[in-house]
Protein backbone atom coordinates (compact mmCIF):
# COMPACT_ATOMS: atom_id res chain seq x y z
CA UNK A 1 0.00 0.00 0.00
CA UNK A 2 1.20 3.63 -1.00
CA UNK A 3 1.86 6.52 1.89
CA UNK A 4 -0.62 8.39 -0.40
CA UNK A 5 -3.11 5.43 0.09
CA UNK A 6 -2.39 5.17 3.57
CA UNK A 7 -2.67 8.87 4.15
CA UNK A 8 -6.01 8.94 2.81
CA UNK A 9 -7.58 5.98 5.02
CA UNK A 10 -6.05 7.64 7.77
CA UNK A 11 -7.62 10.90 7.16
CA UNK A 12 -11.35 9.57 6.61
CA UNK A 13 -10.86 7.21 9.48
CA UNK A 14 -12.74 9.87 12.18
CA UNK A 15 -15.47 10.50 9.16
CA UNK A 16 -16.07 6.74 9.22
CA UNK A 17 -15.73 6.39 13.16
CA UNK A 18 -17.80 9.27 12.90
CA UNK A 19 -20.64 7.41 10.83
CA UNK A 20 -20.71 3.93 12.72
CA UNK A 21 -21.65 6.17 16.26
CA UNK A 22 -23.99 8.18 13.71
CA UNK A 23 -25.43 4.61 12.91
CA UNK A 24 -25.38 2.91 15.98
CA UNK A 25 -27.19 5.77 17.72
CA UNK A 26 -29.85 6.03 15.38
CA UNK A 27 -30.09 1.60 15.76
CA UNK A 28 -30.07 2.54 19.55
CA UNK A 29 -32.56 5.19 19.79
CA UNK A 30 -35.23 3.41 17.55
CA UNK A 31 -37.95 2.92 18.96
CA UNK A 32 -40.65 0.21 18.96
CA UNK A 33 -43.88 0.56 17.97
CA UNK A 34 -46.81 1.14 20.79
CA UNK A 35 -49.01 -0.88 18.95
CA UNK A 36 -49.55 -4.12 16.25
CA UNK A 37 -52.00 -5.51 14.52
CA UNK A 38 -51.92 -9.05 14.15
CA UNK A 39 -54.71 -11.60 12.52
CA UNK A 40 -56.79 -8.83 13.39
CA UNK A 41 -56.39 -8.36 16.65
CA UNK A 42 -54.45 -5.19 18.22
CA UNK A 43 -51.80 -5.65 20.68
CA UNK A 44 -50.25 -3.22 22.90
CA UNK A 45 -46.58 -2.47 23.93
CA UNK A 46 -46.71 -3.65 27.86
CA UNK A 47 -43.03 -4.80 28.77
CA UNK A 48 -39.68 -3.97 27.55
CA UNK A 49 -36.14 -5.07 28.50
CA UNK A 50 -36.92 -6.72 32.12
CA UNK A 51 -38.99 -9.94 31.43
CA UNK A 52 -37.42 -12.61 29.02
CA UNK A 53 -39.01 -15.84 28.09
CA UNK A 54 -38.44 -18.93 29.96
CA UNK A 55 -38.71 -20.61 26.29
CA UNK A 56 -36.86 -18.92 23.71
CA UNK A 57 -38.69 -18.16 20.49
CA UNK A 58 -35.90 -16.41 18.47
CA UNK A 59 -34.60 -19.69 16.63
CA UNK A 60 -37.77 -20.16 15.23
CA UNK A 61 -39.34 -18.10 11.87
CA UNK A 62 -41.56 -15.34 13.44
CA UNK A 63 -45.11 -15.30 13.08
CA UNK A 64 -44.90 -11.79 11.57
CA UNK A 65 -43.03 -9.39 10.18
CA UNK A 66 -43.90 -6.06 10.07
CA UNK A 67 -41.25 -2.50 9.17
CA UNK A 68 -38.15 -5.08 9.81
CA UNK A 69 -39.56 -6.08 13.22
CA UNK A 70 -40.25 -9.97 14.15
CA UNK A 71 -43.16 -10.65 16.01
CA UNK A 72 -43.16 -14.24 17.90
CA UNK A 73 -46.20 -15.54 18.79
CA UNK A 74 -45.36 -16.98 22.86
CA UNK A 75 -47.93 -19.40 24.12
CA UNK A 76 -46.03 -20.32 27.20
CA UNK A 77 -47.91 -17.82 29.34
CA UNK A 78 -51.72 -16.79 30.99
CA UNK A 79 -52.25 -13.95 28.15
CA UNK A 80 -52.40 -14.00 24.56
CA UNK A 81 -49.38 -12.02 23.75
CA UNK A 82 -46.08 -12.11 21.12
CA UNK A 83 -42.58 -11.10 21.94
CA UNK A 84 -40.07 -8.52 19.19
CA UNK A 85 -36.91 -8.00 19.99
CA UNK A 86 -35.20 -4.12 19.87
CA UNK A 87 -32.17 -3.19 18.22
CA UNK A 88 -30.44 -4.11 21.74
CA UNK A 89 -31.50 -7.73 20.91
CA UNK A 90 -33.90 -7.10 24.23
CA UNK A 91 -37.43 -8.43 24.12
CA UNK A 92 -40.42 -6.14 23.97
CA UNK A 93 -43.50 -7.95 25.30
CA UNK A 94 -46.93 -7.46 23.72
CA UNK A 95 -50.50 -8.03 24.90
CA UNK A 96 -53.52 -8.00 23.07
CA UNK A 97 -55.57 -4.87 23.77
CA UNK A 98 -58.32 -7.75 25.63
CA UNK A 99 -55.78 -8.90 27.76
CA UNK A 100 -53.55 -6.01 28.31
CA UNK A 101 -54.39 -4.63 31.80
CA UNK A 102 -55.17 -7.74 33.00
CA UNK A 103 -51.90 -9.30 31.71
CA UNK A 104 -49.74 -5.92 33.12
CA UNK A 105 -51.23 -6.40 36.41
CA UNK A 106 -50.19 -9.66 36.58
CA UNK A 107 -46.69 -9.57 35.63
CA UNK A 108 -46.00 -6.28 37.77
CA UNK A 109 -47.19 -8.02 40.96
CA UNK A 110 -44.79 -9.55 42.93
CA UNK A 111 -46.96 -12.51 44.76
CA UNK A 112 -47.05 -13.66 40.87
CA UNK A 113 -43.47 -14.71 41.03
CA UNK A 114 -40.71 -17.23 43.05
CA UNK A 115 -37.63 -15.47 43.95
CA UNK A 116 -34.62 -16.79 43.12
CA UNK A 117 -30.76 -16.89 44.20
CA UNK A 118 -28.38 -18.81 42.52
CA UNK A 119 -24.47 -18.59 43.29
CA UNK A 120 -21.67 -19.26 41.14
CA UNK A 121 -21.15 -18.90 37.34
CA UNK A 122 -24.56 -18.66 35.13
CA UNK A 123 -23.25 -20.75 32.28
CA UNK A 124 -22.10 -23.98 33.89
CA UNK A 125 -24.55 -26.16 33.43
CA UNK A 126 -23.92 -28.28 36.31
CA UNK A 127 -24.22 -25.33 38.73
CA UNK A 128 -27.55 -26.28 40.17
CA UNK A 129 -26.74 -24.17 43.37
CA UNK A 130 -29.86 -21.70 43.65
CA UNK A 131 -31.99 -21.49 46.26
CA UNK A 132 -35.73 -19.79 46.17
CA UNK A 133 -36.37 -17.15 48.84
CA UNK A 134 -39.35 -17.76 50.64
CA UNK A 135 -39.90 -14.25 52.81
CA UNK A 136 -38.22 -11.96 49.91
CA UNK A 137 -38.61 -8.26 50.54
CA UNK A 138 -39.96 -7.93 46.98
CA UNK A 139 -39.90 -4.21 46.91
CA UNK A 140 -35.79 -4.28 48.17
CA UNK A 141 -34.97 -7.04 45.26
CA UNK A 142 -36.85 -4.97 42.61
CA UNK A 143 -34.35 -1.90 43.67
CA UNK A 144 -31.35 -4.13 43.57
CA UNK A 145 -32.43 -5.36 39.98
CA UNK A 146 -33.23 -2.37 38.69
CA UNK A 147 -29.92 -0.88 39.68
CA UNK A 148 -27.87 -3.52 38.23
CA UNK A 149 -29.43 -3.19 35.38
CA UNK A 150 -28.93 0.31 34.90
CA UNK A 151 -25.72 0.25 36.23
CA UNK A 152 -23.79 -2.67 35.12
CA UNK A 153 -21.30 -3.31 31.89
CA UNK A 154 -22.51 -1.80 28.79
CA UNK A 155 -20.25 -1.89 26.03
CA UNK A 156 -22.68 1.19 24.33
CA UNK A 157 -21.68 3.72 27.81
CA UNK A 158 -18.62 2.11 29.10
CA UNK A 159 -17.01 5.59 28.76
CA UNK A 160 -19.67 6.90 31.53
CA UNK A 161 -19.72 6.83 35.01
CA UNK A 162 -16.63 4.76 35.55
CA UNK A 163 -15.24 6.55 37.79
CA UNK A 164 -16.50 4.87 41.12
CA UNK A 165 -15.48 1.78 40.05
CA UNK A 166 -13.11 -0.39 42.29
CA UNK A 167 -10.49 -2.51 41.45
CA UNK A 168 -10.32 -6.32 43.59
CA UNK A 169 -8.38 -9.23 42.93
CA UNK A 170 -9.70 -12.07 41.38
CA UNK A 171 -9.65 -15.04 43.09
CA UNK A 172 -6.54 -17.46 42.00
CA UNK A 173 -8.38 -20.89 42.38
CA UNK A 174 -9.08 -22.89 39.63
CA UNK A 175 -13.06 -22.19 41.13
CA UNK A 176 -12.74 -18.35 40.58
CA UNK A 177 -16.13 -17.93 39.52
CA UNK A 178 -18.11 -20.20 42.95
CA UNK A 179 -18.72 -16.67 44.80
CA UNK A 180 -20.56 -15.24 41.67
CA UNK A 181 -24.09 -14.31 43.22
CA UNK A 182 -27.31 -14.02 40.75
CA UNK A 183 -30.42 -12.71 42.14
CA UNK A 184 -33.33 -12.92 39.49
CA UNK A 185 -37.33 -13.88 39.32
CA UNK A 186 -39.69 -16.32 37.25
CA UNK A 187 -43.45 -15.85 36.75
CA UNK A 188 -45.21 -19.00 38.18
CA UNK A 189 -46.69 -18.91 34.86
CA UNK A 190 -43.70 -20.52 33.95
CA UNK A 191 -43.67 -17.74 31.13
CA UNK A 192 -40.98 -15.10 32.27
CA UNK A 193 -37.76 -14.81 34.14
CA UNK A 194 -35.46 -11.36 34.66
CA UNK A 195 -31.79 -12.03 33.63
CA UNK A 196 -29.27 -14.06 35.56
CA UNK A 197 -26.73 -11.53 33.52
CA UNK A 198 -26.02 -9.20 36.93
CA UNK A 199 -23.57 -10.63 39.09
CA UNK A 200 -22.97 -9.55 42.37
CA UNK A 201 -20.42 -10.23 45.05
CA UNK A 202 -20.08 -10.13 48.92
CA UNK A 203 -17.37 -7.79 49.77
CA UNK A 204 -17.25 -6.90 53.68
CA UNK A 205 -20.79 -8.39 54.15
CA UNK A 206 -22.06 -6.04 51.97
CA UNK A 207 -23.28 -6.91 47.82
CA UNK A 208 -21.10 -5.17 45.25
CA UNK A 209 -22.19 -4.93 41.94
CA UNK A 210 -19.32 -7.13 39.34
CA UNK A 211 -19.04 -4.53 36.49
CA UNK A 212 -16.55 -6.53 34.30
CA UNK A 213 -13.64 -9.43 35.10
CA UNK A 214 -10.00 -7.49 33.73
CA UNK A 215 -7.67 -10.24 32.80
CA UNK A 216 -5.16 -8.07 30.68
CA UNK A 217 -2.77 -8.71 33.67
CA UNK A 218 -2.52 -12.26 33.64
CA UNK A 219 -0.44 -12.99 36.73
CA UNK A 220 -2.73 -10.39 38.55
CA UNK A 221 -6.35 -10.38 37.23
CA UNK A 222 -8.79 -8.25 39.07
CA UNK A 223 -12.55 -7.33 38.77
CA UNK A 224 -13.84 -4.08 38.28
CA UNK A 225 -16.46 -3.62 41.23
CA UNK A 226 -19.58 -0.75 41.87
CA UNK A 227 -20.28 -0.38 45.12
CA UNK A 228 -24.47 -0.45 45.68
CA UNK A 229 -26.30 2.11 47.59
CA UNK A 230 -27.00 1.13 51.35
CA UNK A 231 -30.52 1.48 51.32
CA UNK A 232 -31.53 -1.84 49.43
CA UNK A 233 -27.96 -3.34 49.83
CA UNK A 234 -28.24 -5.38 53.09
CA UNK A 235 -29.07 -8.95 51.88
CA UNK A 236 -30.30 -10.65 55.16
CA UNK A 237 -33.10 -7.52 54.62
CA UNK A 238 -33.70 -8.31 50.68
CA UNK A 239 -34.46 -12.63 52.33
CA UNK A 240 -35.73 -11.98 55.47
CA UNK A 241 -33.33 -14.10 56.87
CA UNK A 242 -29.54 -14.62 57.56
CA UNK A 243 -27.96 -14.41 54.09
CA UNK A 244 -24.92 -16.34 55.35
CA UNK A 245 -27.02 -19.40 55.57
CA UNK A 246 -27.70 -19.64 51.90
CA UNK A 247 -23.79 -18.20 51.32
CA UNK A 248 -21.99 -21.29 53.32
Amino acid sequence: MSKNTSNKIYCLMPLIILICILFTSCRLSAKMPETVEINGIMYKAAISASLYPLTEVADKEPDMKHLGIAYYMYTDGKYDCYIAYDYNGEPNIYFSDSQYDEAVLYYTSSENFTYYCKFGNIHDEHNNNYHVIHNVNSELFEKLLSYASEKSYNPFTVFKEVNDLEEIPVNNSDDWMKDEIHFYKESNDGAFTTSLGKTFYLLDDKLVLLYYYDFGDEDNPVMLIRRIPSEFNDPDMIINQSFGELYE
